[in-house]
């Protein structure tokens, strides 16, 4: 049960020290980290270079000589996948130890599901703050991404390598270029699950893409959700779920009182989607 980690890094070099500690440690390692250096400006590359001469899990560099951007660094790593098996793992993210065997043991057992992912914890300033609350069941995953929901979170998957042989990330999808891989998927009849187990730990701080939301994110979304399964969704809704998540992850991410008012702000935008979320958090 061979697999390896793709990872597309860009000025990482404070998180990469527990990226791949937690790969050292994991129960089941990759055949391979199939690591992506997007032409860094900070030390990201002497520390990788640390790692591969510790050699407990073999390292594949890549070094583009100049910024690409996170997709094109990702169709680099992709180009590369030599086993049955792929996972992904951002570099400022990490692992809990039994995050791979389990995702192998699932695919294994179930031949039918192409793709799985996994719940998360959260970490804000080194500590740990809250779970995710991804979507489970098949049928309600595939359902979720026709109508431009993302119901898997990117960065915690693992899948047959088979099903990107076709596939290439679009950079200019980016920061949807998650919504695109899933929906690609179930346009072409793979099937799509999640592992109710939060085994990855997501870095919450300033550069990460689940600190803040942008407008641009969602309409891309939605436009991709037309694309492939002529869903349209009215421009009014697009602007009121985007006010909704954005103050919605603003409320799980604060600390101060501050968060009631985005919580309030949220449940305006869409009241009944908000009560679902918090009776299900609570």
């Amino acid at each position: 049960m061979e697999f390896e980690i793709l990872t597309a890094n860009y000025n990482n070099s404070q998180f990469l020290d527990s990226f791949f500690n937690s790969i050292n440690n994991s129960f089941v390692k990759p055949k391979r980290i199939i690591f992506v250096d997007d032409c860094s400006t900070d030390n990201s590359i002497e520390i990788v270079s640390k790692f591969i001469k510790e050699g407990n899990v073999p390292v594949k560099l890549i070094e583009n000589p100049e910024n690409m951007g996170f997709a094109n660094s990702l169709n680099l790593a992709i180009s590369q996948l030599g086993s049955t098996y792929f996972a992904r793992l951002d570099p400022d993210d990490s692992v809990f130890p039994e995050r791979f065997q389990a995702q192998l043991l699932y695919l294994e057992r179930n031949p039918d599901i192409d793709l799985v992912g996994t719940n998360v914890q959260y970490y804000l300033n080194n500590l740990p703050i809250r779970y995710s609350d991804v979507m489970y069941g098949e049928f309600k995953i595939k359902n979720a991404i026709k109508r431009g929901i993302l119901p898997i979170i990117h960065g915690t998957i693992m899948g047959r390598s088979e099903i990107l042989k076709n596939y290439k990330y679009d950079q200019n999808l980016v920061p949807s270029e998650d919504y695109d891989l899933f929906a690609y998927l179930i346009f072409n009849n793979f099937r799509l699950e999640n592992i109710s187990d939060p085994l990855t730990k997501v870095t919450i701080h300033s550069n990460s893409v689940s600190n803040d939301l942008k407008y641009a994110t969602i309409k891309k979304r939605y436009d991709l959700a037309y694309k492939y399964f002529q869903y349209k969704k009215v421009k009014i809704f697009v602007f009121l779920d985007f006010y909704h998540l954005l103050n919605y992850r603003r409320y799980l991410f604060e600390s101060s009182v501050l968060k009631y008012y985005y919580l309030i702000v949220a449940a305006a935008c869409m009241p009944f989607k908000s009560i679902k979320k918090v009776l299900r958090i609570s």
